[in-house]
Order: structure tokens, then sequence, then C-alpha cells
């Protein structure tokens, strides 16, 4: 007859089963459609100056996602290795949060580095954008 576990090995068991599913909803942002991908790049190239002087060629590093949250928001990064090989583009370790307007375009909220811009998107919006991030 296989043993019984303790109810300290069950209770730690279910402690690190709960922490993997708060885990996967922190990180429940999703990827863009291509249209989506491409309203945001282009609003980030408009409103950000430095990524607008880059050439078109380093939006390929762009990495974009889409709060599930509330899909108004949503985040754009860069990948910086891939950045560097391009050639002639921005990198740093910034993000930059956009909003989805009433007038069905794009628009840059807030850009950062730092702690995740909890006072400006809520604290659920910005932990699904910026998992991982403290909030500012």
């Amino acid at each position: 007859m296989p043993a019984r576990p303790s109810p300290s090995a069950l209770a730690i068991a279910l402690a690190i089963l709960a922490a993997l599913l708060v885990a996967g909803a922190a990180m429940a942002a999703r990827p863009p459609t291509k249209a989506e991908r491409r309203a945001i790049i282009n609003a980030v190239r408009a409103g950000n100056e430095f990524v607008g002087a880059a050439p078109r060629r380093c939006d390929a590093a762009a990495r974009v996602r889409i709060s599930t949250v509330d899909r108004r928001y949503a985040v754009w990064t860069q990948d910086n290795r891939r950045a560097e090989r391009i050639g002639g583009c921005v990198v740093g370790d910034g993000y930059i949060i956009l909003r989805f307007q009433p007038n069905g375009r794009w628009r840059i909220r807030t850009q950062g580095s730092g702690g995740a811009p909890c006072s400006v998107t809520g604290v659920r919006i910005a932990k699904d954008l910026l998992p991982g991030l403290s909030c500012d």
C-alpha cells in the first residue's frame, strides 16, 4: 500500500499549485493581432521621439502585449538583443504603456523603466502588462 503524504507535504504542494496559478494569471497579457501591433507601433513612433527617429526595420524588435484585464491598455517594450543585431535601433530597458482612445487610436499614456505604473493604470492592469515589477 502506498504511503500517504503528510499533512505538511500536502499543504506545501497546495501552496505551490496556488502560486503557479496566481503567476499564470499575472502573465495573462496576450499578443496583439497584426492590425493592433501595427497601430501600436505607429502610435509609439509618433509619440516617442527616439523610437520615431529609428529606422522602420527596428519595428521587428518591438514586443507588444495587450492587457486581458482591460483590452484598452497595451505595453510596448523592445527585444534589445534583436535591436542590436538589426543595428541603428534604440536600445534601452524601458516600457511604454498605451491606451486605446474613443477615437479608435492608441495613445501613449506613460513611459518608464522602474516600477510598474500602478498609479496610472491601476494595479491589476499594470501587473498584467508588466508582471514581476513592483508598483511605482
